[in-house]
């Protein structure tokens, strides 16, 4: 697939990078040029310095004609012009990220996606971040959730509580509820694929999957209480605080804003009708004490500085918060977040970069998910070529790459949960776990 990228920021960095890996054939147009030497250096794609709304430029970096064109420069106005010009040279999609909430045109019922200057898809990372923290926020006991086999399979992220009783115990020795699996453990930023001799320690991060309807049952067993959410606290007033702010407010959560722009104080006040917002630095204890932050039931830390996002969540963690989400955009410090002991991390870059991909994936992939900051990755897919290698064989009889799990199997009404005898089919919808270096050897196996 010939694909192009406008931007060479956190979003196209990160897109040209999964792409290229891909074995896509990837050109990135960056205006800057120090952040065009970065790309040259460490990926494996055509960079051309210009600009990437400029028809010349276009035309240099073999834009027409192209199967997909990702416009993700930080400017709005940039990006859909970019599209704009990009669709008048034949290119086949076009994705436009556009974060201003006046350019909203996926929530205006006369202009949709299709319809507006041929934009194939208008992504808006802030609130792409939003629904992903709602979401985790309805489930506080664990870190992340995933969703397949349209709502019946769950894969979690999670670390046990105290009272889990089989720490240091070899996995083939676990009770673990019977239609349930163990897929990955994340420790020292190392992702391992265990074996039945590998142990859970504390503080490792576990990734399991299980059916929606038992996964009660494998909660239970990693000592994971629910807690319900009633009251929760935004730091900072930007605008994933707003998307966020509304989402809860309709789902009755009382929601308190703390921002130090006064500014942004009073166009969050005229926008949003139930939530109190309060003029102040999240960085000023003294101010985060009298407003009773502590007492939250979740805290989620939504500044521009990654620095200050991660002091105030430790701090808060100090005082005895114990749910809090923390919004992190710079990659490079998410080895240091694990070792300082934050467990939710929401990464805006990352979520958008699985949003897209989601959207130009192939028509046997269902859905595609990153996981760990990138450290893996979860893939749906259907078998739906008759010569794949893998179809009417034993999943033990099949050589699978190693970093890869199949972690479910989704075929008519019925979902399971493999093991070493059970045969894929034709037509079945499988579940896979897998390293991101192993993508390329299973569409291969798959055909």
């Amino acid at each position: 697939m010939k694909v192009i990228v406008i931007g060479a920021g956190k979003v196209g960095f990160s897109l040209a990078q999964i792409l290229s890996s891909e074995k896509h054939d990837v050109t990135v147009v960056e205006i800057d040029e120090e952040r065009s030497e970065v790309l040259r250096e460490k990926l494996d794609v055509k960079v051309i310095t210009g600009n990437g709304a400029s028809f010349p430029v276009l035309e240099d970096a073999d834009t027409r004609g192209a199967d997909l064109f990702l416009a993700v420069t930080q400017n709005d106005e940039f990006n859909i012009l970019a599209s704009v010009i990009a669709k008048s040279m034949d290119v086949k999609k076009t994705v436009a990220r556009v974060r201003n909430p006046d350019y909203d045109f996926n929530i205006s019922k006369k202009i949709t996606r299709e319809k507006f200057l041929g934009i194939d898809l208008i992504i808006n990372p802030e609130k792409v971040a939003a629904k992903e923290i709602s979401k985790l926020i309805s489930v506080p006991e664990l870190v992340n959730v995933e969703y397949f086999a349209q709502g019946k399979i769950q894969t979690i992220e999670f670390k046990p509580n105290e009272g889990f009783e089989y720490y240091d115990v070899p996995l083939k020795d676990l009770p673990i509820p019977e239609r349930s699996v163990l897929i990955a453990l994340l420790r020292d930023e190392e992702i391992i694929i265990p074996s039945g001799n590998d142990q859970i320690r504390r503080n490792d991060l576990v990734f399991a999957l299980s059916r929606t309807k038992d996964i009660q049952d494998l909660t239970t067993f990693f000592n994971l209480k629910k807690k319900k959410i009633n009251n929760v606290t935004l730091l900072g007033g930007e605008r994933v605080s707003f998307y966020l702010a509304r989402i809860l407010e309709k789902k009755k959560i009382n929601v308190k804003i703390i921002e130090r722009n006064p500014v942004k104080c009073e166009e969050l006040a005229r926008n949003l009708d139930n939530v109190l917002i309060i003029n102040g630095d999240v960085s000023d204890i003294n101010l985060l004490k009298e407003e009773g932050v502590d007492k939250s039931d979740f805290i989620v830390s939504l500044t521009n500085d990654d620095k200050l996002n991660l002091l105030v969540t430790l701090f808060l963690k100090h005082l005895g918060v114990e749910k809090s989400i923390t919004q992190i955009r710079r990659s490079d410090y998410l080895p240091l977040i694990e070792k300082i002991g934050v467990e939710n991390i929401i990464s805006p870059r990352s979520l958008t970069s699985t949003a897209i991909l989601n959207f130009i994936k192939s028509d046997s992939i269902i859905s595609l998910s990153l996981l760990a900051g990138d450290k893996a990755q979860m893939l749906e897919v259907t078998l739906n070529n008759r010569k794949c290698s893998i179809l009417d064989k034993p999943l033990k009889d099949i050589n699978f790459p190693c970093g890869v799990i199949v972690g479910a199997i989704t075929r008519d009404d019925d979902i399971l949960v493999p093991r070493g005898n059970d045969v894929l089919k034709f037509g079945d919808n499988i579940v896979l776990f897998m390293l991101p270096d192993c993508f390329e050897k299973i569409q291969k196996m798959l055909g």
